[in-house]
């Protein structure tokens, strides 16, 4: 069973890394056809800012295609010089077209990404990451309709969001180019060491390529399956709990509930920035290094009831005793994506949450009454935040555990956990 997982998590690994190019090639092409579908059903005010919006328009695709599609691979051998024409092009293009309607900020998402990926100096990195993220802050905001009457401060915030989150990619993608360096610089030394030891070892030089080989492998596969998870559960939650935040804001009637609820994103914002960077260094969550696991789950509930307005029932049964360190990482990062998915799906009123010590086994139920959904019914894995519940599976399977969810239209979702443990004495003064 574990070697038919392994496959599947493989084969879907080698499918994106086909995919990998020509997603990056055509999501420029269609972010700009969403946009301009957009502008088209909500046209700006005047005949000139049609024409000018079709204009940058055409100038966007061309200059995207003439720069970089056009373009022999690998592109990131181009010259700093030819690469900073480029962004500089799109950047006047994409802050053109948002002044004129802000919905193009869906169209400027790829150039994060194009910072990335076109550049290799930090400085001219940083410069275009910050100027994307003040576009991308200006469309969100509602663009000069709002800025320029009254509501120029959510600009400020959505910038420092947008910038948060070009910040952790540059991040990442700085990890990655040091690990990918060293783990070359790991694979040259052991193949030295086997071409030293081939005339004494002909017969097993065969067996060490294919050892050597299968770790740089299960390695790479390793470090991508936990970064996606670590990204998934800081950065995109951080992200919904923002998104939600500035929607109420928006929605607020007077000045003191929209400065609560955008401080609130705020908070949001800077927690998950010091999480991305904690994942980006293998830290375990800053709630289990300050406190056990049923502490940390209770200030986890009791902060997203605060926050959701959602009442939340916190029980722990059993006399509670310390776990290693990955297990309590996994049930909380379970405990924390089954309330973000309640959040964002469940119109829930009340949570109850338990967490059950027994001889061999921690468990964990989150149970909420909200609508729920037809699991059989239920079609594509993003219906329901499908990553969120394969990463939830994948931690505890891959801690022997089991994991599973039942729901029923009307009647609500629960989520359970369980974890097999060898049991330890009870810290003094801990129940």
């Amino acid at each position: 069973m574990a070697k038919d997982s392994q496959a599947k998590v493989e084969h879907r690994l080698a499918v994106w890394e086909r995919r990998q190019p020509a997603f990056y090639l055509g999501a420029p092409y269609v972010l700009l056809a969403i946009a301009f579908a957009t502008s088209i059903a909500i046209p700006p005010a005047t005949v000139a800012a049609r024409v000018a919006v079709g204009c940058l328009v055409i100038a966007s695709a061309a200059w995207e295609y003439l720069f970089w599609t056009s373009r022999p691979a690998p592109r990131a051998d181009l010259s700093s010089r030819y690469t900073s024409v480029y962004l500089s092009g799109h950047m006047l293009i994409a802050a053109s077209l948002v002044w004129l309607q802000p919905w193009f900020a869906l169209a400027t998402w790829f150039l994060l990404l194009r910072s990335v990926e076109a550049t290799s100096r930090k400085g001219p990195r940083w410069g275009f990451l910050l100027a994307t993220a003040a576009i991308l802050g200006f469309g969100q905001c509602g663009g000069q309709a709002t800025v320029l009457h009254g509501g120029w401060f959510a600009w400020p915030a959505l910038f420092l969001v947008n910038a948060g989150i070009g910040g952790a990619m540059v991040q990442f993608e700085h990890v990655s180019e040091v690990r990918g360096e060293q783990r070359l610089r790991d694979i040259e030394r052991l193949q030295e060491s086997n071409s030293r030891l081939e005339s004494a070892l002909a017969e097993n030089a065969g067996l060490h390529v294919q050892l050597v080989a299968q770790a740089r492998e299960a390695g790479i596969t390793d470090e991508r399956q936990r970064m996606a998870r670590e990204i998934h559960d800081t950065i995109a939650q951080g992200l919904a709990g923002v998104i939600t935040q500035l929607e109420a804001a928006d929605q607020s009637v007077d000045d003191e509930a929209r400065s609560r609820h955008l401080e609130v994103a705020r908070s949001i914002a800077r927690e998950s920035l010091t999480e991305a960077r904690r994942s980006v260094h293998a830290l375990q969550p800053a709630p289990l290094e300050e406190a056990r696991l049923p502490e940390a789950v209770t200030a986890l509930a009791k902060h997203w009831a605060e926050v959701n307005n959602v009442n939340v029932d916190v029980r722990v049964t059993g006399e509670s005793f310390q776990i290693l360190a990955d297990l309590e990482v996994a049930l909380y990062r379970v405990t924390q994506e089954s309330l973000t998915n309640i959040a964002k799906h469940a119109s829930s009123g009340n949570v109850v949450l338990t967490l059950s010590y027994m001889d061999y086994a921690v468990a964990l139920d989150v149970r909420d009454d909200g609508t729920g959904f037809d699991k059989d019914a239920r079609v594509g894995a993003s219906a329901l935040g499908g990553y969120g519940l394969r990463a939830m599976r994948d931690r505890i399977e891959r801690a022997g555990g089991e994991f599973s969810l039942d729901s029923t239209p009307g009647e609500g979702t629960t989520v359970s956990a369980v974890v097999p443990v060898t049991a330890q004495p009870a810290v003094q003064g801990e129940s």
